[in-house]
């Protein structure tokens, strides 16, 4: 499965190219420089201002031309070695057990590959560089945190600074992250008294970083513009909206990807000598609650902004959250259920990633020979002839 959707990953990586909005971006840049493009989205329409200073620092070394290959290995090697780091953290923790370092890598590999299974469009949330900074990158943030907070630098300053520059830039990317974040890290800080002085100090760091940057973002005058021509709900309609939106994600967009998700975090857990949960269906009941909750959370949110439950891009968060909870279900219920399974999930799962690989590579080829005869002008854009353009971001301007 691992190769399979590594490879996956560098035949999109290798075929992508910049389109529509990065293209428009990448002028900016030209005109503007890193920060006066990134100062002029702020002001007239996207104030997600670290997400841009990120982007638009990458574009400065690129042409219309440039391929994105080394921002997408870039962006893979930071995921992977925030996953390596997490699970690090949860072997000192005792809530994994694995072998040696080689497992810990074969691991941190699995819990990405369980990432970009649970991503609800692969193509823009990861692949179109522009939507990829706000809600890919921004999930890298939250992880390489987590496994900040699990296992902690040596250096108390060097930690201060990195978490608190990701809460930044979670700040300044995602929207709805915030508004999830916001309402969980609070919670755990009430609710957990057993948390230790350092995780506390984190977790207050992290928030203190995510609020200053989501307050730059909201005064930004862009800000003010996009809400102005976004949709204004009767409250009845909103929250009849964001019920049926939700309800939507959790049981039409979700059932497969978190299929994929739990066989892809077993063998994670395959090996834990803990005691079997004695109450398996209150675990289930309360794992499922909370995975719930923060679709319902995240979905209000983007319907009271938007009118709707917005692209697929911006349910990243929700990806996220499905392996955390799917995580923490396969430790405290153990694997006796998969074991019963026997191996018929992971060769179904095995299946569909084959399956999906094969149509990557039957379709890929012809779009990017489109995208680059229109970008050539060999041959006149025309929406309706446009090729299957597979999980990659479908082109829609020149």
């Amino acid at each position: 499965m691992l190769v399979c959707m590594g490879f996956g990953y560098l035949l999109l990586s290798y075929y992508n190219a910049l389109l529509d909005d990065d293209i428009v971006m990448l002028r900016s840049v030209r005109e503007q420089g890193i920060i006066g493009a990134t100062i002029g989205q702020y002001e007239s329409w996207n104030t997600r201002w670290m997400s841009f200073l990120f982007l638009h620092s990458w574009m400065y070394f690129w042409n219309e031309d440039s391929s994105p290959l080394l921002y997408h290995l870039f962006t893979l090697t930071t995921l992977l070695c925030s996953f390596r780091r997490l699970a690090r953290g949860l072997s000192a923790k005792g809530l994994i057990n694995p072998a040696g370092k080689a497992e810990i890598r074969f691991y941190a590999a699995l819990m990405t590959a369980a990432l970009l299974a649970a991503t609800y469009h692969i193509g823009d949330t990861w692949f179109w560089v522009n939507t990829s900074t706000m809600y890919g990158w921004n999930l890298t943030a939250i992880v390489c945190t987590l496994s900040l907070v699990l296992l902690p630098l040596k250096n108390s300053l060097l930690q201060d600074i990195f978490i608190s520059h990701a809460g930044l830039y979670v700040g300044g990317a995602a929207e709805p992250a915030v508004a999830c974040l916001l309402i969980l890290l609070p919670s755990l800080l009430f609710f957990k008294k057993e948390l230790s002085p350092s995780c506390r100090r984190d977790i207050t760091h992290f928030l203190i970083g995510m609020m200053v940057s989501f307050g730059i973002a909201l005064v930004g005058e862009g800000h003010g513009r996009r809400a102005a021509a976004l949709p204004d709900l009767p409250f009845i309609t909103y929250l009849w909206k964001s019920a049926y939106f939700s309800a939507k994600i959790a049981w039409y967009h979700s059932p497969l990807r978190v299929l994929m998700v739990l066989v892809l975090l077993l063998p994670l857990f395959s090996k834990l000598k803990n005691e079997p949960d004695l109450r398996p269906l209150q675990t289930a009941l309360l794992a499922l609650s909370a995975w719930i909750g923060v679709i319902l959370i995240h979905t209000f949110f983007i319907t009271w902004i938007m009118g709707d439950y917005g692209p697929e891009r911006a349910w990243s968060f929700i990806s996220l959250w499905t392996v955390l909870v799917a995580g923490w279900w396969w430790y405290k219920s153990g694997t006796r259920l998969m074991e019963r399974a026997g191996h018929l999930p992971s060769w179904a799962a095995c299946l569909v990633i084959a399956w999906v690989l094969f149509v990557q590579l039957r379709v890929l080829p012809a779009y990017h020979d489109y995208v680059k005869s229109v970008r050539n002008k060999e041959q006149h854009f025309d929406p309706e002839k446009i090729p299957d353009s597979g999980l990659l971001h479908r082109m829609n301007s020149i």
